[in-house]
């Protein structure tokens, strides 16, 4: 056998070699939409499972206990006793509870009028209370719209390598041409399949989210009540008037 021609047998074709390389660039393509996908979901899922802890941290495990710190620092502001209130809410158990956090800010700010003292407790419970968790819904929803537009995309050069295929040839198999649809399809059903996914636990983080709002806002409007009963009973024994009296709160 002549050497020479050995390297004849595996020697391609110029439409064979070109063939190859757009196989090879689509593969890549498919590749990089792949691990773009895989990236949304897991970055969507992280976003949820943080936003599942911070609202754990904000909020009493038990409606028992929530009660119990409410009625303890309505207790104490009814007394006048601000500093043991301030203390309570200080304390390393309920730190960074949301109503404790909203009651600190409420105590060390009950110069202020009920209007002004209202307005910041709102924006504190945005910023402190609820911190990044606007943002983190918002990143979820992004990874929701994305992960179907990324499956599509990917069934779209799937198409497209499987249609070229049988453009360069001249007695088509259909078998490969369905193998290579059917592959394409399951760029499309895996977007769908992060999407509905990330749908599902976002909704179940919302309504997480509602429920320790609710809790809170109640919560603190208690205790804003009394605070503002304890100031406005305090001026009146200095003899100072106040801007504006507060009826006692009914216990």
């Amino acid at each position: 056998m002549n050497l020479h021609l050995i390297p004849l047998l595996f020697a391609q074709t110029p439409d064979e070699s070109g063939s190859a390389a757009g196989d090879a660039i689509f593969d890549i393509v498919k590749i990089v939409i792949a691990v773009l996908k895989f990236g949304v979901g897991v970055w969507g899922l992280y976003c949820i499972a943080w936003m599942w802890q911070h609202l754990g941290r904000r909020s009493f495990k038990r409606k028992a206990d929530e009660r119990e710190f409410v009625d303890q620092s309505s207790a104490l502001l009814d007394r006048g006793a601000f500093d043991d209130a301030e203390q309570l809410a200080s304390a390393p158990k309920v730190w960074l509870k949301g109503i404790p956090m909203l009651t600190r800010f409420a105590i060390q700010n009950r110069h202020l009028s009920h209007a002004k003292l209202q307005h910041l407790l709102a924006i504190r419970m945005d910023s402190d209370v609820m911190a990044g968790v606007a943002e983190s819904v918002a990143t979820v929803n992004t990874c929701i719209k994305t992960a179907p537009m990324l499956g599509l995309f990917g069934t779209v050069v799937g198409m497209i390598q499987a249609f070229g295929k049988i453009a360069t040839q001249t007695s088509p198999d259909a078998s490969k041409l369905s193998g290579g649809i059917a592959l394409a399809l399951w760029a499309t059903a895996g977007g769908l399949f992060v999407a509905v996914t990330l749908l599902l636990l976002i909704n179940f983080v919302i309504v997480r989210k509602r429920r320790v709002e609710d809790a809170t806002i109640g919560g603190i409007q208690q205790i804003v009540t009394h605070l503002d009963y304890a100031v406005s009973r305090t001026s009146s024994a200095n003899g100072h008037a106040p801007a504006a009296r507060v009826a006692q709160p009914a216990r």
